[in-house]
């Protein structure tokens, strides 16, 4: 993944078609694996062995890897990570606009926008907040199921405007604080001296190298 840039290839194309289907699995995986762990999501990841790119690519080995930590996971013991791993008081907090240096009305900026890109695909975020990200994973996972859905019914002007709309959401949110949660998600871990999930350390991974793939992949 990330070597062929989706632009370059024939709506429809089955190459186009495998990479779209690859990038949208490893945008849900990701979705869930930064969700609240509870029994749905333990149960949805459990039954992805088989969900996105395989082979020797950075993205497969970290996908692999990711799924099998998860494979006979504790319940208990994930949402223990999670909940110390994404402090509630002390964060690391998995919200875009806390990421972001500024005043109350910049962030609130930030999640006016998030909402405009959703509304605009009918998608309404429940229970958290839209720029959580799970939510913005979610989303990209949205537009680009949409787009394989098109592309597939030779739909060329549906499958461009989720194209376009994913290329510019993933530019001016998605990519823009990955790096920066990474790096407090990392700080967290070192200063925890108890032991904490491995899941947790694939997931960081995988969305890392992910990440860097849909940069390539997106003009």
């Amino acid at each position: 993944m990330g070597s062929d840039k989706t632009s370059t290839m024939k709506s429809g194309d089955p190459a186009a078609q495998a990479l779209l289907a690859d990038r949208s699995a490893v945008y849900i995986v990701l979705a869930r694996g930064f969700s609240q762990p509870d029994e749905t999501v333990l149960d949805f990841l459990r039954q992805c062995d088989q969900a996105g790119p395989r082979g020797d690519s950075d993205v497969g080995t970290s996908l692999a890897a990711l799924l099998a930590s998860i494979r006979d996971g504790d319940l208990d013991k994930l949402q223990q990570a999670y909940m110390r791993l994404f402090d509630p008081v002390n964060g690391p907090f998995p919200y875009e606009s806390e990421h972001k240096t500024g005043h109350d009305f910049a962030k609130a900026n930030i999640l006016a926008d998030i909402m405009g890109f959703y509304r605009a695909f009918g998608v309404e975020p429940s229970g958290d907040r839209a720029d959580h990200m799970a939510a913005e994973l979610e989303f990209m996972h949205l537009l680009t199921l949409k787009e394989h859905y098109a592309a597939g019914k030779g739909d060329q002007e549906h499958a461009t405007l989720c194209r376009e709309a994913g290329q510019k959401f993933f530019r001016d949110h998605l990519s823009l604080w990955t790096e920066g949660l990474l790096a407090a998600m990392r700080a967290s871990l070192s200063k925890d001296d108890r032991d904490h999930h491995l899941f947790y350390e694939h997931l960081m991974s995988l969305l890392e190298c992910f990440i860097s793939s849909e940069k390539e992949t997106l003009p």
